[in-house]
């Protein structure tokens, strides 16, 4: 049977620091694509994350 990647976006919530299991760098504050994993669905019932589909677009700022 075929595996299927599934991929997140997750964005550690404020003042928490979390750390990329398979690279084990910390997550940067604008957010990091990752594989679906019990680790990051634990990570967000602990309130640590928000998961999205995909990369949020930011909102552009008006410099008028």
């Amino acid at each position: 049977m075929a595996r299927i990647n599934m991929f997140m976006y997750v964005i550690p919530n404020e003042d928490i620091l979390v750390r990329d299991p398979q690279s084990k760098r910390i997550v940067p504050p604008e957010g990091l694509e990752v594989e679906s994993s019990l680790f990051w669905h634990r990570r967000f019932l602990d309130g640590d994350i928000t998961i999205h589909d995909k990369k949020p677009a930011w909102p552009v700022e008006d410099n008028q």
